[in-house]
């Protein structure tokens, strides 16, 4: 082990913190309709509603670090994350199959380490720099809810940095970086197979992953969406329907619907118009979720674009299982969307460890869906 650090997860691991954020108090309202269409065990689908607080945040300065995979902030043989338990954090990176390589982690013994070669060749970046990276960096909800807030913070604090570290390897993020005005000179984009030293760089903190949409996000969105409004075309329809054939079926992505294309043809049939926010711009999938439609969406990336939907939008959620229950109905309550949720049955048979294959009743669903959409 002469080329790997081991790791150490406390509190003392140095920084300054420049602003701090508390707590939110909010009122987590439940779905005004849930229809379980599943063959889990019976019993009452369990959701944490009535008075809630947000977990704070705050922007820390961390100086002479290395930064490993997408979050993992190290110096010397300390380990920081953007929450404030990196020891869980980097555990799910390094248990992930073909995760481990690419972030220079290991474990050994009952600890982890980091390459002191990966380190050594780090790319340094001086000056000051602002972070807007995810634990989950392809993912495009993740994205919105925690890498667009670190670029609107830089695009309005530009004076007080030298460039934004961004990742933004999908087209719809480059898009959205342009959308905000950003030139290739203000940013260095985050490559995760490599690692990093910064001189001084500010990182957005919180205990731990958070679904809640707090107010000062909202009116970034708000804000988003006012500047997207009118600029673009959008189907006329009210109706739309979000889902995710393409990325299941022609790309084989995970958690496929496998009776999707009738669903979303007995839904077309009731007027909804099917969209696939992959093959539309941030601005053309801003102006759809926030022009007031009525929208069914398959619980996924997707159902994160509901950030720019304006209050009392009726959205209806599709989700395969329990899962993600829970974070998905934070982000709808907290938008103050006027939601209902609809759940699928698993396919157990399926020998994938995680997102197995699922269906869905369509018309049971198509009926629950036109219920409550009136």
């Amino acid at each position: 082990m002469d080329d790997w650090v081991r790791l150490v997860f406390d509190e003392g691991f140095p920084c300054e913190t420049v602003q701090r954020w508390p707590g939110t108090a909010w009122e987590k309202r439940p779905p005004r309709v849930l229809q379980d269409l599943s063959t889990e065990p019976p019993g009452p689908v369990a959701l944490q509603t009535g008075q809630r607080t947000s977990q704070p945040r705050r922007l820390d300065r961390l100086r002479d670090v290395h930064l490993t995979w997408s979050n993992f902030f190290i110096a010397g043989d300390r380990c920081a994350s953007i929450y404030d338990d990196p020891r869980t954090a980097v555990a799910g990176i390094v248990d992930w199959p073909g995760l481990s390589a690419t972030a220079g982690i290991c474990r050994g013994g009952e600890g982890f380490h980091v390459s002191r070669s990966r380190l050594q060749n780090a790319g340094r970046i001086s000056g000051r720099t602002m972070f807007a990276s995810s634990n989950e960096p392809h993912n495009w909800g993740m994205w919105l809810l925690y890498v667009l807030p670190a670029v609107v913070h830089f695009t309005e604090n530009r004076h007080a940095y030298d460039r934004l570290f961004v990742y933004a390897d999908q087209p719809n993020m480059r898009a959205m970086l342009r959308l905000l005005g950003l030139k290739a000179a203000d940013v260095v984009l985050h490559d995760c197979s490599r690692a990093y030293s910064f001189e001084s760089v500010d990182v957005f903190r919180q205990p731990r992953r958070d679904f809640f949409v707090p107010p000062e996000a909202k009116a970034m969105f708000a804000a988003l969406r006012e500047k997207a409004a009118g600029s673009i075309t959008v189907p006329s329809a009210h109706h739309i329907y979000v889902g995710r054939r393409r990325w299941t079926v022609e790309r084989g992505g995970y958690r496929p619907l496998v009776n999707e294309a009738e669903l979303s043809g007995r839904l077309e049939a009731e007027g909804y118009t099917a969209i696939d926010p992959e093959c539309l711009g941030p601005e053309e999938q801003i102006e759809l979720f926030g022009s007031e439609r009525r929208i069914v969406v398959l619980g996924g990336a997707g159902l994160f674009n509901a950030v720019f939907c304006k209050p009392g939008t009726r959205i209806v959620d599709i989700e395969s299982n329990r899962d993600h229950l829970e974070n998905h109905s934070d982000i709808l309550s907290s938008m103050e969307t006027d939601y209902g949720i609809i759940l699928g049955q698993v396919d157990q048979t399926d020998t994938a460890a995680h997102n197995k294959r699922w269906t869905v009743d369509v018309e049971r669903a198509a009926a629950a869906i036109a219920g409550f959409m009136g």
